[in-house]
């Protein structure tokens, strides 16, 4: 019978470069190569994590195969990533995953649904994860939508904006939100929207820029904005 030839797995600690890589020799126990290239260290996928005392990266966060386009704090120490991904330490996970303060990856996985998906913005406060982006189908929901940060589940919110949610930020009552939608919570609101989280409704806070708001911040009393 013919031999079925396996592919090996590669070694996730061996290193990476920036660059191509046109020879290499072995001497002894040590390899030299050479390239095009001008970094040379160990692969980090889409995300990393960095010591805040040393400035080196911490090797065990959990690779992931894609990028990582919102970052957010869950309280415990562990993180909500948002991107354009599939894998996440090894596990499938389609643009959304949850990452534990012991760098291992929860079975949280509301997922989106097609490959032209993307999560652009993450906010969570309390026990709900905020997540917005271009995505046509979340639970039911497109570009915008509140899930459930412990099943997963997605909530019947849905202020249904008209156009890609890039930024997001959180308040005990409200939701702010910019991108390049016109309308959104049932009313016209270009680019910026301030929504009840109990109605999903947009308020009367209409500051109308003209142009997206690419970045939003909440800093005390104060929502701070950026774009372009």
């Amino acid at each position: 019978a013919p031999t079925i030839a396996r592919a090996g797995l590669a070694d996730p600690e061996f290193p990476g470069v920036d660059g191509s890589v046109s020879c290499m020799t072995l001497v002894d126990q040590t390899l030299y190569i050479g390239g095009a290239f001008n970094a040379v260290g160990t692969p980090t996928g889409g995300c990393a994590q960095f010591d805040p005392a040393t400035g080196a990266v911490v090797k065990n966060f959990p690779r992931v195969l894609g990028a990582v386009f919102a970052v957010a704090p869950d309280g415990a120490g562990g993180w909500f990533i948002g991107g354009d991904f599939t894998l996440v330490g090894g596990m499938p996970r389609r643009n959304l995953a949850h990452v534990l303060s012991d760098m291992s990856v929860s079975p949280w996985n509301p997922g989106t649904g097609g490959s032209e998906d993307d999560v652009f913005a993450i906010a969570v406060s309390g026990s709900t994860v905020y997540v917005g982006g271009q995505f046509g189908n979340l639970g039911g929901r497109a570009r915008l939508a509140a899930i459930d940060a412990v099943t997963g589940r997605v909530s019947s919110w849905a202020p249904n904006p008209d156009d890609n949610v890039v930024a997001l930020a959180v308040t005990h009552s409200t939701v702010y939100l910019g991108g390049y939608f016109e309308r959104v919570g049932g009313r016209t609101r270009r680019f910026l929207a301030a929504i009840s989280r109990t109605s999903g409704r947009a308020t009367r806070w209409n500051p109308s820029p003209d142009q997206p708001a690419l970045a939003i911040v909440r800093t005390g009393a104060n929502i701070v904005l950026g774009g372009i």
